[in-house]
């Protein structure tokens, strides 16, 4: 550490205004990590002869938690037992940015803050069932896949998290606006965590599932036709059977 901080300063210069912020990050501790930084500053950019380097994308609050884990090794979360699914957006932002920024060891050290706030969490901690609550679950989801390349393993992690934070009435709503591969890969996820055995399964299922309303009203069968025939037709079915039992017969 002492050798990166020894290095010369770099000026990086997140958001737009009025939001931009500046901040100045000593060139070897963030090259050290960053590819991306480590491009940008090799001579053959303009930004390697000013040291200033322009983010106007990207949110200073992310860059912020960024630049605390370069500097302290540690990712700035909060500690309670009931986080919110603005603490694990907080923290999926920071993947976000450092998979952008090619920096592998922020991408390993914030996938382990997540995973550790998950598994640690209380079990309540996604029973936030309000129209607000599935906002933000929509922009929890939807800069993931956005900002991470198919196959990323953070992908996995978001999916396992929401199996129990997504419901039919946040799909339904937001279907047009989640990405076909969220959906993809939630419903894969879906089918490989069922706890039930296929017979379990099949039990479970009833007729009236799978008929329409219509259908099920017209099929209400009286006394008569507990057989699926009622008595009238009774000596049509009689005829078919004789027909039938003729022609078998030859």
């Amino acid at each position: 550490m002492s050798t990166s901080l020894d290095s010369p300063i770099v000026q990086i210069c997140v958001g737009r205004s009025p939001c931009q912020k500046t901040f100045y990050i000593h060139e070897a501790l963030i090259t050290g990590r960053s590819e991306f930084f480590k491009t940008s500053l090799n001579g053959k950019w303009a930004e390697s002869d000013n040291r200033i380097i322009n983010l106007p994308e990207d949110a200073a609050s992310v860059f912020e938690h960024y630049a605390h884990l370069l500097y302290t090794g540690r990712v700035l979360s909060s500690t309670t037992m009931t986080p919110t699914l603005d603490d694990f957006g907080k923290l999926f932002e920071l993947y976000i940015l450092s998979e952008k920024l090619q920096d592998p060891q922020s991408k390993k050290a914030t996938t382990e803050a997540i995973f550790n706030k998950w598994k640690g969490s209380s079990l309540t901690w996604y029973s936030n069932r309000t129209s607000a609550g599935n906002g933000r679950r929509r922009t929890l989801f939807t800069p993931v896949y956005n900002g991470t390349p198919d196959g990323c393993l953070i992908r996995k992690l978001l999916i396992d998290l929401s199996l129990y934070i997504v419901d039919d009435t946040f799909l339904n709503k937001h279907q047009n606006s989640l990405s076909p591969e969220f959906m993809r890969d939630l419903a894969t996820r879906l089918l490989q965590s069922r706890n039930m055995t296929e017979i379990q399964f099949r039990a479970s299922c009833t007729l009236d599932r799978y008929l329409e309303k219509a259908v099920k009203e017209s099929t209400t069968q009286s006394p008569e036709e507990e057989d699926g025939v009622s008595d009238s037709d009774k000596p049509v079915r009689k005829f078919g059977e004789n027909v039938f039992a003729l022609h078998n017969s030859k």
